[in-house]
């Protein structure tokens, strides 16, 4: 007897983060709706003042001490406002993974799936803790120094070193890093645990399409029919179980593909603007490892993309290779004839697309 997994459990932290960063939506939300009011309004006053500092600065070299967060800055509020305007999609794709033919059907399958929600917990708490460890750098090492400097130079039109000012200006800045990183944070994953998913389905269909003959002959609920009807009915329910996977990506695609535009261009633009400042930085000081790990985070944000959505296509293309597999050529004409069908279906793997232009795979990550 299999067990029913829940595979939102997957989502369950990536959840609550985007609750925590006003990127929900509730029904009848009256307070939060004051906070996600607060939060975009903080992440927009932030990247205006870092964006008029640049412009002030343009050309010295304060600018280069601060100009390779400004796209990092800029993208997390273009990304917050489209994930609120494709909130729906985002909700439909969750409900989506309540699908029975999302269920397994044997104890491997059972497996696959517990181990896709592990992974996918996996996953979020790498990131999170690695981006942790970044802005508690940057919170701490202005710390560290005599003058009063803040996290970041942003533009600031009073004097700041003022008692109790500087302090307040400190602890809404440190609030402003927080809401920025973990935004990224809960968006990056989001797509990453859909991927993670999406993979565990076209597993658990592979193995349900090469192993079709035991699992008829083992059916309880299709007792009353015999072997060769009870494959056919098998294979039915594949056919649409792919269907409800392609529905899935569809949805998921749909939610992405600005946000995806947007993740590629800022992050191409963090890791040339950041190398440069890297070479600029003194070797092994506090400045070159706050650097270095910004530059790190920014490249794990497109890997991560990449890696899962390369994953899902290769796992995809296994559905073809898996109709070979099954004893095709123990069953029925009608079977044969449908299975034709599903492999026609499948030969060609899922990709997904920046914009429906790009490729989301390694190919994609390393050119």
């Amino acid at each position: 007897m299999v067990s029913h997994i829940h595979l939102q459990e997957a989502f369950k932290q990536n959840i609550i983060l985007l609750k925590a960063m006003g990127l929900w939506f509730f029904d009848g939300e009256t307070f939060y709706k004051l906070f996600k009011y607060f939060v975009q309004s903080s992440l927009v006053f932030d990247s205006t003042s870092l964006i008029i500092y640049v412009a002030k600065n343009i050309g010295t070299k304060n600018v280069t001490d601060t100009i390779y967060s400004l796209p990092g800055s800029l993208e997390v509020v273009l990304q917050s406002v489209l994930f609120r305007r494709n909130f729906q999609l985002i909700e439909r794709s969750l409900n989506n993974l309540q699908q029975p033919q999302f269920q397994p059907r044997n104890k491997s399958q059972e497996k696959i799936l517990k181990d896709s929600v592990s992974l996918s917990k996996t996953v979020f708490f790498s990131f999170f803790g690695l981006v942790f460890v970044m802005i508690s750098m940057w919170m701490v090492i202005p710390l560290t120094k005599k003058d009063k400097v803040l996290p970041t130079k942003y533009w600031i039109p009073f004097d700041y070193t003022l008692p109790v000012v500087y302090e307040l200006l400190y602890i809404f800045e440190c609030t402003c890093i927080i809401f920025h990183a973990f935004s990224n944070v809960a968006l990056d994953t989001f797509f990453s645990i859909a991927m993670v998913q999406i993979g565990a389905q076209c597993d658990i269909l592979c193995d349900t399409i090469k192993n079709i003959h035991e699992l008829a002959s083992d059916s309880k609920s299709l007792k009353n029919e015999n072997e060769y009807n009870k494959m056919e009915t098998i294979l039915i329910e594949c056919i649409h179980h792919y269907n409800l996977i392609t529905e899935y990506i569809s949805l998921v695609s749909n939610s992405f593909k600005e946000i995806l535009m947007i993740q590629f261009v800022c992050s191409s633009l963090m890791l040339c603007v950041s190398m440069y400042e890297l070479s600029l930085s003194e070797p092994m000081s506090a400045h070159f490892f706050q650097v270095f790990l910004f530059q790190i985070s920014a490249t794990n944000e497109i890997f991560l993309y990449c890696w899962f959505a390369n994953e899902v296509t290769i796992k995809s293309a296994k559905l073809f290779y898996a109709a070979f597999e099954s004893r095709w050529y123990e069953s029925s004409k009608i079977f044969k004839k449908n299975l034709i069908i599903f492999t026609h279906q499948v030969k060609k793997p899922i990709c997904l697309y920046v914009w429906n232009i790009i490729p989301v795979d390694l190919n994609t990550f390393s050119g």
